[in-house]
């Protein structure tokens, strides 16, 4: 899988210095770079057919890997008031007691603005120290499921989603596959 553009929307100097941050974006390139599909392909590669190719497999693979590396499964993250309840695709619990999430944008572009809010609402009910948005490419997304939003569509939008009137880190990753093949079985949700 290749990286594209990564973008702060926000960052707090001390942490996105830190060793924790340094590993949290180690972990994510290393699990991204390393994603095959299909399996044993040595990349990652969509079915050459629009729309056809489903998210779940991609997220199912980065949760996955995630977890191999200590990260936390999908859940709801709770404050200690079980309110309100963040839910993100992977976390890692940090050593303050806070955590960082990650979230793979498998829906439209409202889907894209409500994930950053949402983050921005646990890094302010202090539950989050970040997370990061990973975002399909416009050439990625053309073989999802229609609807799919991509990183050139909210693009236009990243400089009124920055913020920092908020203590956290929120990181919008770009990614893309690393090319078609007509022979890929079409996975199934």
């Amino acid at each position: 899988m290749k990286i594209g553009n990564i973008v702060s929307l926000m960052h707090n100097d001390t942490f996105f210095r830190s060793e924790e941050f340094q590993r949290i974006i180690k972990d994510i390139k290393k699990v991204l770079k390393s994603i095959e599909h299909p399996k044993d392909s040595g990349g990652f590669f969509l079915l050459d057919q629009r729309p056809i190719n489903e998210t779940t497999p991609i997220v199912k693979v980065l949760r996955e890997k995630l977890i191999l590396l200590g990260w936390g499964k999908e859940r709801r993250i709770k404050d200690p008031l079980d309110y309100p309840k963040i839910k993100m695709d992977a976390s890692l619990q940090l050593e303050s007691g806070k955590f960082f999430g990650v979230e793979f944008l498998a829906g439209n572009i409202s889907f894209a603005h409500r994930s950053v809010n949402r983050m921005k609402k646990g890094i302010s009910d202090g539950v989050l120290e970040g997370a990061i948005l990973i975002i399909p490419s416009k050439t990625m997304s053309s073989y999802l499921p229609d609807g799919v939003a991509n990183y050139q569509e909210i693009e236009p939008y990243i400089e009124v989603m920055k913020d920092n009137t908020f203590e956290g880190t929120i990181i919008i990753l770009e990614i893309e596959q690393d090319g078609l093949k007509h022979d890929i079985e079409p996975e199934k949700k």
